[in-house]
């Protein structure tokens, strides 16, 4: 999957063929203010290019959380990844900032800081590699293949 591709230099290492119903997109966006929306139109676009339209709100709030991280945070260029094999769908932004983002106090007095607990939230694991130029931040999520797509119907 697609953290295991995650070089000690912070680069993605490229895919072997996968299975059937393997997809990934990679992409480099720079740090602006609007790559954050830029990010979610390639989430959505490819979730309704791999058939899972019901999961683009999910993933598209997941990859705007990383990228805006990054952007905010980091200032560096960074490079977002999305890879979808069956039921599974991971999302990895790397940029060249080695400090990590966690999980903040969600109390109401706090304005911000509610990122990683949305991604927490919605995914159903997330995580950190550290790599020689930065880090990749990384959450896979679940979604559900279409009628049409890898299911068969059996007659009763």
């Amino acid at each position: 999957m697609l953290v295991d591709r995650v070089s000690q230099h912070g680069a993605l290492i490229p895919a072997s063929p996968g299975g059937v119903g393997a997809r990934c997109l990679e992409v480099e966006l720079p740090p602006a203010a609007t790559t954050p929306a830029d990010a979610r139109q390639i989430a959505r676009q490819a979730c309704q290019d791999w058939g899972i339209p019901d999961a683009a709100d999910d993933v598209s709030l997941v990859v705007s959380e990383l990228v805006t991280n990054a952007v905010v945070h980091a200032k560096t260029p960074l490079i977002l990844a999305i890879e979808r094999e069956g039921p599974t769908l991971a999302v990895a932004v790397g940029d060249g900032q080695p400090a990590a983002p966690w999980l903040t106090d969600q109390s109401p007095e706090n304005s911000g800081g509610r990122g990683i607990a949305l991604v927490s939230r919605l995914s159903t694991n997330w995580g950190v590699v550290r790599t020689v130029l930065g880090k990749t931040v990384w959450a896979s999520l679940n979604v559900a293949p279409t009628s049409s797509e890898g299911t068969t119907f059996e007659r009763p």
